[in-house]
This record gives C-alpha cells, structure tokens and sequence, in this order.
C-alpha cells in the first residue's frame, strides 16, 4: 500500500493529547476560557470528578464517530500506520473505551496539568486580544491563518 510505505517513512512518537473545544460567541471569548479554565481545575484536581454517567456517555458515542466517513476511516488507517499501531487498534481501542471505569479515569485525569495546557484561542483579534492578554494564560503568539507568526 503507498499511503502505508510513505507515513513509515514519516514515523514518530505521538505524544499524549488532550483536548477540549468550546465554540463561542465573540464577546463571550474570555468568560468562555475563564469557565474551562475553572473547569479543567475542577476535573484535575478531583473537585468535581468525572460522574457515572458521564463515562457511560462516552462509551456509548464514541466509537462510532470514528469511523462514519471514508476520510475517517482513512484517517484511522493512516494513524495506524504513522504512529506504528496493530491491524487490529482499532478494536483494542474500542476495548479499551468500554472498559473504562472511573478509578481507571481519574488516574488518567491526574496527567493533566491545567498549567501547562496550550490554548489556541481563534477570532477577531482586535476584539479579543486584550483581554485574553490579561487573563495570563502563559506566553502569547499572534499567527496568520497560515501559522505564520505575527509577534
């Protein structure tokens, strides 16, 4: 397969990712991030701890998420190949997701360091970047839509 032969050339270590998105509106940006920002605080630290039903939300929907699309589907092939995982990852990965208990969970949550998070904040600079600049989430950077550094 060429996709397989040329993402092994490109083989690496992937690095542990978390991740957590809120779509909002525009004057809404620093309230928005303040409340993650308390709410991430809360999770780490056991404050407010994932709930029963929570887990089972996310074992139920998941899964198949992942694999609606031939893009998804190629997606997951690719990664398969990229990151060095097993023909069947896959399932292990669905295993791993429905097997899931809260202990198991909140030892993962304590990997999270709310600190260290890299925040990628998107919208109309001239409205937002005062007041996020002022929320002193670590050091800023401006970049274009091209990811080219602005300042």
């Amino acid at each position: 397969m060429v996709v397989r032969r040329v993402l092994q050339r490109r083989q690496r270590a992937r690095p542990a990712v978390w991740a957590a998105a809120a779509p909002v509106q525009i004057d809404k940006t620093v309230e928005s991030i303040k409340e993650l920002r308390r709410e991430v605080n809360d999770y780490v630290t056991g404050k407010a701890p994932a709930k029963p039903e929570e887990l089972q939300a996310v074992q139920i929907r998941a899964l198949p998420g992942f694999y609606e699309t031939g893009n998804a589907v190629l997606r997951t092939l690719s990664d398969m190949t990229l990151y060095g995982r097993p023909d069947d990852y896959p399932q292990q990965r669905a295993n791993r997701i429905t097997g899931l208990i809260l202990d198991s969970l909140g030892k993962a949550v304590g990997a999270i360091h709310p600190g260290a998070l890299t925040w990628i904040i998107v919208g109309d600079l001239k409205k937002i970047e005062k007041p996020i600049r002022g929320l002193e989430l670590g050091d800023l950077k401006v970049v274009d839509a091209d990811g080219k550094v602005l300042r």
